[in-house]
């Protein structure tokens, strides 16, 4: 019994822990890939979505001290996260590895990061290696730091009587907005459609952008 205990509390300080709760939690993983089966992020919850079972014993490693249990009760502990992170041949973590693979960064970072962080460390990649680079946005005339934002209106207070009143998702219109005018960190700019013109960003939304940022410049001005 003691040879086991040493065994099973002599962790290796080299490997790296990947927290199952950072896994599941991502809206990737919870929305795109479960369809939203656990509404909250508790690997409780989510086990119970899963597995149909919850953490063993409802004990959680946050709040209880799992070492000081017996032996036989911290296997079967972990044994239970093992059966969460096996769910489906290992499903999230083998998209996680597909992430960590495209975004050429290190598995336990994708892991513990969100997809803004891949985005950029992919984007990066493609920028050093000449992929991509910034030189063919045509008619540029302003620096990147300034930002033109979207056209805004003034609410304005009152009762309204045979009025139509207007609620716009701006948020919601940003994917359109990507879609319609090929946005993406991955094809604008892109050495491979740098003389295709269906691949370029619309003239007509450039000068949009670059008459906004004048404003602006003049306003602060």
């Amino acid at each position: 019994m003691t040879s086991r205990v040493l065994k099973f509390v002599n962790l290796d300080s080299n490997k790296k822990h990947i927290d199952l709760n950072r896994v599941f939690s991502k809206p990737i993983i919870q929305h795109g890939v479960f369809e939203g089966r656990y509404r909250t992020i508790d690997l409780d919850s989510v086990s119970h979505a899963l597995l149909g079972v919850g953490k063993y014993s409802k004990l959680n490693a946050g709040t209880s001290n799992i070492s000081s249990l017996p032996v036989v009760e911290q296997e079967r502990y972990v044994r239970r996260d093992s059966e969460l992170a096996q769910y489906n041949n290992c499903l999230a973590l083998r998209i996680m590895k597909i992430f960590a693979t495209y975004a050429e960064m290190e598995y336990y970072l994708v892991c513990h990061t969100q997809i803004s962080t891949w985005y950029a460390n992919r984007y990066s990649k493609m920028l050093e290696s000449g992929e991509c680079t910034i030189f063919y946005t045509q008619n540029y005339k302003l620096d990147k730091q300034a930002i033109g934002g979207g056209h805004h209106t003034h609410p304005i207070s009152g009762f309204f009587v045979g009025t139509n009143i207007y609620e716009l998702d701006v948020k919601g219109q940003y994917p359109n907005i990507v879609i319609n005018n090929y946005f993406s960190f991955d094809n604008l700019n892109c050495t491979c459609c740098k003389d295709n013109e269906n691949a370029r960003v619309k003239q007509k939304t450039i000068d949009t952008i670059n008459e906004q940022l004048q404003e602006k410049i003049f306003l602060v001005r």
